[in-house]
């Protein structure tokens, strides 16, 4: 998944714009968020590579296989949109890479 512009107060990452493109296997550039409590479901998302539940590199499902986000456009009203989709209620902060050093890659990244 690439290029996510959301306005911030879409219910899910479906919502927002988007391009939905071939798999890319570079790291480092991956959208990650911190969230806060409660919402919906629509496109398969996850936060994975983290020891936390609420904080960790954005996945999609797609195709039967999870892939991570470009972070390139990723910005905070994008990850508001995410954190409500996982059920939270807000997202305080983005990460960066250097502040995810509890995070480790698990799979290819969706563009």
């Amino acid at each position: 998944m690439d290029n996510v512009q959301c306005i911030g107060n879409e219910s899910s990452l479906t919502n927002c714009t988007h391009d939905l493109q071939t798999l890319r296997r570079s790291i480092g550039f991956d959208a990650g968020v911190v969230c806060e409590n409660g919402s919906e479901r629509d496109l398969r998302i996850r936060l994975n590579a983290s020891s936390v539940a609420y904080a960790g590199r954005v996945e999609v499902l797609l195709a039967g296989k999870w892939g991570a986000i470009d972070r390139y456009t990723w910005q905070l009203n994008d990850a508001h949109v995410a954190c409500r989709q996982l059920g939270f209620t807000s997202a305080p902060s983005l990460l960066f890479e250097e502040q995810r050093s509890f995070l480790t890659p698990s799979g290819p990244r969706q563009q």
